[in-house]
This record gives C-alpha cells, sequence and structure tokens, in this order.
C-alpha cells in the first residue's frame, strides 16, 4: 500500500495557517517540507522569524526548501506506481 508519510506545506497566511498546520504534522510523525517561495505571509516582518522557527534546533519541525527543488527531486524518485501492461490489447495514448 502507498502510505503517506511525507507533506510538501504552501499557502497563506504563512505564519498562521501553514506554520500552524506543519507544527501539527510534525507532531503527527510526518515528514513536512514548508516550501518558501510558495508561502505568503500575513506580515512580511514575520517571515524571517516564522522560517527561523521552522529550523531551530536542526530543522526541529521540518524543513524549508523551494518548488523547484521540489520538482527536480520527484522527476529523479522512482515511481512508486505499479507497472503498465505490457501493451496487448491494449491502446497506446
Amino acid at each position: 500500500t502507498n502510505q503517506i508519510d511525507r507533506f510538501a506545506l504552501a499557502g497563506w497566511p504563512f505564519e498562521i495557517a501553514v506554520h500552524s498546520t506543519m507544527r501539527r504534522a510534525n507532531d503527527m510523525g510526518y515528514e513536512c517540507l514548508m516550501l518558501e517561495d510558495l508561502c505568503s505571509p500575513l506580515d512580511d516582518d514575520l517571515q524571517a522569524s516564522s522560517v527561523s522557527q521552522i529550523l531551530m534546533s536542526g530543522g526541529i519541525f521540518g524543513a524549508v526548501g523551494h518548488s523547484k527543488d521540489l520538482i527536480a527531486a520527484m522527476k529523479h524518485e522512482p515511481s512508486t506506481r505499479p507497472a503498465e501492461d505490457s501493451g496487448q490489447g491494449a491502446a497506446s495514448l
């Protein structure tokens, strides 16, 4: 079975909704990645401190990254989908 154990988080407001969701997911045992380029703060002055809170103590609540790096990593990760049929009797798209 495919079991979800990792989250990539993005959204608005970063320092409220995204941050609290990330902390809760981490408390529940999920590996969390906050995509900084896809998060928008309600208050621009709180962006740096909110990122710092995630990274404190060696990334206690998860990691911080960028969407382009996540997309690149996903392109290189082996697929977990079952192998497709050999094509006998199936149309190619």
